[in-house]
């Protein structure tokens, strides 16, 4: 019950002009139905110590003068239908809204036959729900492509009119600059708040139409045990090959999984013995929301010189991302190329980094930590290095930032990096082969770095970037899973 909105608190977020235009239509309840937007997804907090004084007068629009007018039922009857698009609101709360407009208008010395004409119970026991809600199952706030992927997708769904919500299994380490990426206006939930609720109570309570999970730990949460029995697709990410899933346990899920999406064929390995229809499986894109925010130093700002070539690494500090590598092949091309100006930004933290950073020691590599303006880097940056050969690597979204800025890339050939860095048979770089001698590999990224330093040859590749960077829209793919997940309420 939300008394008065002068005793509530709201969180801050955008609402959107289409919601804002809905409101100003109602005369009487356009506060309700805004209300009833803001509210969508849950995470109400009711204090009922509170008390709110309400001064009543002639001129109250909700106050016996208009409870008198047909016009005022109208609009419950519209709020009604409007709530019942949104939700799957019990018929015996449907009865109860009956009868307490029955009884508000006696009290306005109304007829109820009239009343029941105004609000016609069949009318609208028969309104069907036509939003959905959906549950995007998340690791945590962290950094990964996993991780950042899945918070875009929510966004952008929700910027459609989607309701959304985020189950989080684990919050003991999340990093504030990734939580800030989600829109406040989409509730979190942990699964330990879910774990408490019960997850079928949950899943009830909050109108989950249908589970999106990202990661394995999603997957088992919901799904071992009883499971739940909602429609559920699966994003496979890889980290059903990075944490070594039973097959056991995925021909289990896989029982109750009604699409799995991957973004590159590597993540099907897990799926290799077991028999499950290809049906089940649709290929996907990854995509990230281009933003306009610059980096906060300049090249100058950075000791950089404007002819510089400059190599951008942005990666976890985990190992095989291609920290320690980049960091030998850099300074064997400084040996080799002492004649060109050029220098190294890396981005991100962990042990790898700091172990590259004991290899460092040319004044010209730049280790950022942590940047949160990674296409401000990029527009600084001449080159995306990403020489990852991590073992669950499938679609990096450092790439995709990179050609949507129109950079090219001296990249390794793991998961989908290939195919997704070129078009129409041309690549936006270089992309080396995957080899586990360390030794030779570094000679091959020392070799692809001085092939990329000529700048017709980058010329070239930034005009294929150009053209890539424009097929990874984030409100394009939002569509595609907003029709994979109605193609799939659509069966059941």
């Amino acid at each position: 019950m939300i008394a008065n909105v002068g005793g509530s608190l709201w969180r801050r977020f955008d609402i959107s002009e289409q919601v804002w235009e809905e409101a100003r239509t109602y005369k009487i309840m356009g506060d309700w139905y805004l209300y009833s937007v803001i509210a969508g997804g849950g995470q109400i907090a009711y204090e009922p110590s509170a008390v709110s004084y309400f001064r009543i007068h002639d001129s109250n629009t909700s106050g016996s003068s208009a409870q008198s007018k047909p016009e005022y039922y109208k609009e419950y009857a519209r709020l009604m239908t409007s709530l019942k698009h949104q939700w799957d609101i019990p018929d015996s709360t449907l009865m109860r809204f009956i009868e307490v407009c029955r009884s508000v208008a006696r009290g306005a010395g109304m007829q109820a036959a009239d009343v029941d004409k105004l609000i016609d119970y069949q009318a609208l026991s028969t309104v069907p729900r036509e939003n959905i809600h959906v549950l995007v199952g998340i690791l945590g706030f962290s950094f990964g492509g996993g991780e950042i992927f899945p918070i875009h997708l929510a966004n952008a769904l929700r910027r459609k009119g989607i309701m959304v919500s985020v189950l989080q299994m684990h919050d003991a380490d999340d990093h504030k600059d990734v939580r800030r990426m989600l829109d406040p206006g989409i509730p979190v939930y942990t699964s330990n708040v879910v774990r408490d609720i019960g997850i079928d109570n949950f899943i009830k309570n909050a109108g989950i139409s249908i589970v999106n999970s990202h990661v394995a730990n999603v997957d088992g949460f919901l799904l071992d045990g009883a499971g739940i029995s909602i429609p559920f697709i699966s994003t496979l990410h890889g980290s059903y090959e990075a944490m070594d899933v039973a097959t056991s346990r995925i021909d289990r899920w896989s029982k109750k999984i009604d699409k799995f999406a991957y973004t590159a064929d590597r993540n099907l390995k897990p799926f290799d013995n077991l028999q499950i229809g290809r049906e089940k499986f649709v290929k996907v894109k990854n995509a990230m929301p281009v933003d306009e925010v610059a980096f906060p130093r300049s090249r100058s700002q950075l000791g950089i010189a404007e002819n510089a070539v400059v190599f951008s690494l942005v990666a976890r500090g985990a190992e095989g991302k291609g920290w320690v590598e980049a960091v030998k092949a850099y300074r064997l091309l400084r040996e080799r190329r002492p004649d060109v100006p050029m220098a190294m930004l890396m981005v991100g933290e962990g042990p790898a980094t700091d172990e590259a950073k004991r290899l460092a020691s040319d004044p010209t590599i730049h280790f950022l930590g942590f940047v949160k303006e990674i296409y401000g880097l990029y527009r600084i940056s001449d080159v995306a290095l990403i020489p990852t050969r991590f073992h669950g690597e499938s679609y990096p979204l450092c790439l995709i930032q990179a050609l949507q800025v129109g950079v090219p890339c001296v990249s390794t050939d793991v998961g989908e990096i290939k195919a997704m860095s070129e078009i129409d048979g041309q690549p936006a770089g270089i992309i080396l082969a995957n080899d586990n001698d360390d030794g030779r590999f570094v000679t091959a990224l020392t070799a692809a770095m001085e092939k990329i330093l000529e700048q017709d040859i980058r010329d070239g590749f930034r005009k294929i970037a150009e053209r890539l960077g424009t097929t990874y829209d984030i409100d394009v793919l939002a569509d595609d899973y907003l029709n994979q997940y109605r193609s799939i309420l659509a069966t059941k």
